[in-house]
């Protein structure tokens, strides 16, 4: 089952989404992934990973802080907040109502 809590715990969410916009009407500034990025250099051309971070969307948003994930230098601790294939779209969806990729 999708838990969309911590989705509600970060920035405002206007009609559904998540605006590039503050109420001010100031454009966002680019979320701060580097903390994420010292491991997971890959996402640093990743085309979603990309496209969030502009929008001011930051991995932590979806993932919660990660703070023991991110000092684990193990790699045995997950982050806080992992989804399930069957999580993946609807999580989507919360802020991309017209979102079809992968659906049937």
């Amino acid at each position: 089952m999708l838990s969309i809590g911590v989705i509600l715990a970060f920035p405002p969410v206007f009609n559904g989404c998540f605006s590039r916009e503050t109420r001010s009407g100031a454009r966002r500034k680019p979320a701060d992934n580097s903390p994420c990025m010292v491991c997971h250099m890959d996402f640093k051309k990743e085309p979603i990973s990309l496209s969030h971070e502009k929008a001011g969307i930051g991995c932590a948003y979806c993932h919660g802080l990660s703070n023991d994930h991110g000092g684990d230098e193990l790699n045995i601790l997950l982050p806080d907040k992992l989804y399930g294939q069957m999580e993946i779209v609807p999580l989507c969806k919360s802020c991309h109502p017209e979102h079809k990729k992968g659906e049937a």
